[in-house]
């Protein structure tokens, strides 16, 4: 079986479609990260080349895939969200996750800086462009039917059909999913989330669970220049998203 890589940008439901991959794949499948895998074998991540089968890699770190890598030999399951969404999501993850190193001091000290410049400071002063282009150009790299998009906005808003997609990828028959394996995809649902232990919602204050948050938390002349900023990028994630959501990055 072809390895299958999951390639998808940080915060956007990333740990949450992770946990989803991992119950949809079977023991026919050894699944880790990439970060892992490469520093098992000792190579940088840029020229690392992924096992060609039997695996399922998380792999959120677009800009570090090898870029000579023949993606004929692989299957990709594709998660982004709007950029423009992502933007504030990085901006409370800011606020939620550790540097390692870091003393309370210096943490006191960022949180302070960025919460007297604001959201809308962060989010211009930070750009996701050239992930968006690099996503970009592996897809033309990829054959066709050797690809899925998965977005942020199908798998929250219609979960059935992003499940269909992904275990389409993984030669699964989500009818035949044992009641374990169907629990843990469950779990996952927007609507349960709540309930799970397991969702970074539990412990992060910024967690979100529908796309358009940029709508809600900038300003409108914010989102006039983040529109300008990511068109390219928007234009891109148009030409992919299902139909029915691609109004949602108007």
């Amino acid at each position: 079986m072809q390895t299958v890589i999951f390639l998808t940008s940080t915060t956007s439901a990333t740990g949450s479609m992770w946990r989803t991959i991992s119950a949809l794949a079977d023991r026919r499948w050894t699944q880790i990260a990439q970060a892992h895998l490469a520093k098992r074998e000792g190579v940088p991540m840029h020229s690392w080349v992924p096992p060609e089968e039997d695996h399922v890699i998380l792999f959120n770190g677009p800009m570090q895939l090898n870029r000579d890598l023949d993606l004929g030999k692989y299957k990709l399951v594709v998660n982004l969200r709007d950029p423009r969404d992502l933007a504030c999501n990085k901006y409370h993850w800011q606020f939620s996750h550790p540097y390692p190193g870091d003393t309370p001091e210096i943490v006191a000290a960022r949180h302070a800086k960025l919460q007297a410049e604001g959201i809308d400071r962060f989010v211009l002063d930070t750009s996701y462009v050239a992930q968006y282009d690099r996503v970009a150009q592996i897809l033309e790299s990829a054959p066709r039917e050797n690809w899925t998009f998965v977005g942020y906005a199908l798998y929250c808003l219609l979960f059935d059909d992003a499940v269909a997609k992904i275990a389409s990828m993984l030669d699964t028959d989500v009818w035949k999913l044992n009641s374990g394996r169907r629990k843990a995809v469950e779990a996952e649902r927007t609507e349960n989330l709540a309930g799970n232990r397991r969702w970074i919602g539990q412990r992060w204050q910024g967690s979100d669970t529908a796309p358009g948050r940029h709508k809600h938390e900038l300003k409108p002349e914010t989102i006039v220049a983040l529109n300008a900023m990511y068109a390219r990028s928007l234009r891109f994630l148009r030409s992919i998203e299902d139909p029915r959501l691609v109004h949602l990055l108007d």
